[in-house]
């Protein structure tokens, strides 16, 4: 099996490309700087698009267009025939900015589209680095600061499990809806595990699992700004 990754230089591409070598699979790293219509489409199997335009304030409208759209119609041109995998983000069922629309308009792109694969697999991702978040809640915290922490719940997955889940997936023949195996976890908690809790705020309850009885919702807020 010879696998095309995209985004190769980014933190989830490189750890996916860790894993399908350890694990003798055949990759060809693509990253932005090299050109789609050099690489030997004939000799490819499987793509996996980890190529994404993150959040930033820095950015606008029309980068993430570019990046996660734009970019996306020209890599499905030239993957016909073959197992196409997506990420997508857990983030559209409780946000609605600029990226989460991006997002969305590349994930309705390749549904109309997924006649043309051999397989299509969209995995939304949920939170992938929470380090920075609680790391700098813990530093303010033990500067004296006394940070507001809300109880916020979240579902979050490491870069290292993500590339298990499709490596062994690509293995299997099959991969797994990748919401079998989110991870819930709780800012305050995670923070209360660095540090004392008298030296924090313990904020308000908010729940991005939104996970009742095994079944997603959209979040009401989310509801309310489309109705508004």
């Amino acid at each position: 099996m010879n696998v095309l990754v995209t985004g190769a230089s980014g933190n989830l591409g490189r750890h996916i490309i860790k894993k399908l070598r350890d694990s003798d699979i055949s990759v060809i790293p693509y990253s932005h700087k090299e050109s789609l219509e050099v690489i030997d489409w004939g000799n490819i199997d499987c793509v996996i698009n980890c190529a994404a335009i993150i959040p930033s304030s820095e950015l606008n409208m029309s980068d993430y267009l570019q990046g996660n759209v734009l970019f996306l119609q020209r890599l499905v041109a030239l993957s016909r025939g073959k197992h196409f995998i997506h990420f997508s983000t857990f983030s559209e069922l409780y946000r609605n900015d600029e990226y989460q629309k991006s997002k969305m308009l590349a994930n309705s792109l390749l549904l109309i589209n997924s006649d043309l694969f051999d397989q299509l697999d969209i995995l939304s991702l949920p939170t992938l680095d929470d380090e920075k978040l609680i790391s700098s809640i813990v530093e303010a915290a033990l500067n004296g600061h006394k940070p507001v922490v809300d109880k916020l719940s979240y579902n979050y997955m490491s870069f290292h499990d993500v590339a298990n889940h499709v490596t062994s997936g690509l293995i299997a023949g099959e991969i797994r809806p990748i919401s079998e195996v989110y991870k819930e976890k709780n800012l305050y908690k995670e923070v209360c595990k660095r540090v004392l809790p008298n030296l924090i705020i313990e904020g308000i309850s908010i729940d991005r699992c939104l996970n009742s009885d095994g079944i997603y919702h959209v979040c009401p807020k989310l509801l309310l700004s489309f109705l508004n």
